[in-house]
């Protein structure tokens, strides 16, 4: 799997490198901050998605529900529609799931400092 970071609008806290993301379960896929859509400056988070699957056994890679996640060949997209922690299921086939998760941000404002420097 490898992490494609926004660098225009990403959040503040991504992932500075793949050792900084700790341990994670088989089953898990968890995305960078992502700043929601209807903010200025909204961004998307993309994971690839690697997969050597026998050619005889049948996947079709779906996300179950929700908005907030999509895919497409393979490129899973992280879309926050709300701030807070958002999850959803991306499925292979029937009874093979990966869970989704990522964080939906508001826009970081920074204010100029008054005064002389």
């Amino acid at each position: 799997m490898y992490r494609y970071l926004n660098p225009v609008y990403a959040s503040q806290g991504v992932f500075t490198n793949l050792l900084g993301l700790g341990p994670v379960a088989a089953n898990e896929m968890p995305f960078p901050k992502a700043v929601v859509a209807a903010d200025p400056g909204a961004s998307t988070q993309d994971n690839t998605l690697v997969m050597n699957i026998a050619a005889d056994v049948a996947v079709m890679p779906t996300v179950v529900s929700g908005a907030d996640f999509s895919i497409a060949g393979d490129t899973v997209t992280f879309a926050p529609r709300t701030t807070g922690a958002l999850t959803d299921t991306l499925q292979l086939r029937s009874g093979v799931d990966i869970t989704l998760s990522g964080t939906g941000v508001d826009t970081q404002k920074v204010y100029p400092r008054q005064g002389p420097v």
